[in-house]
């Protein structure tokens, strides 16, 4: 295995983009694309907000607004609220913005907003989580059985297959 030097926040940011430019329908940041995206807002609805994790993700949101002229909002409630997470994408769809990415709370309390968002003509995306049964155009995360995988042979080779 290799190692790279990688900041997190610019692979935030990079994912961020590629996610964007993916999920919201905006060919692979094209001038055309950069024009129709201009001065529109997407928001990132999160859950537990507080917490230092997120620190990278809001600072990701804001060079997206730099890069892609855009306008960005990183929100959602303090703490595991999924009621209130709920009652916020409802807010937010009442905006009207380009796009929703959400780091869901719990599926089953985010498909009816979700498939309201959409019915909307807002492109919702998930990522980290998923709502797999809602029409969200595209989840952004990765497997995590294989990750599990890959981690145990990882560990496993770092103790010299002992343990």
């Amino acid at each position: 295995m290799t190692d790279t030097n990688i900041k997190r926040r610019s692979l935030l940011t990079a994912g961020a983009t590629a996610g964007l430019a993916s999920a919201f329908g905006l060919p692979m940041l094209s001038s055309q694309a950069m024009a129709q995206g201009a001065g529109k807002e997407y928001i990132f609805l999160s859950i537990v907000t507080q917490v230092p994790f997120w620190v990278d993700y809001r600072n990701a949101m804001k060079d997206l607004e730099e890069l892609m002229g855009i306008k960005t909002t990183f929100t959602g409630p303090l703490d595991f609220d999924t009621a209130a997470q709920a009652r916020q994408l409802d807010e937010l769809i009442a905006r009207r913005p380009a796009g929703i990415l959400i780091f869901p709370g719990d599926p089953a309390t985010l498909a009816p907003g979700i498939e309201r968002a959409v019915e909307a003509g807002i492109p919702v995306t998930c990522c980290i989580g998923d709502v797999p049964d809602s029409p969200r155009s595209t989840f952004l995360g990765i497997n995590g059985v294989q990750a599990g995988r890959v981690g145990g042979e990882m560990l496993a080779q770092a103790i010299g297959g002992k343990g």
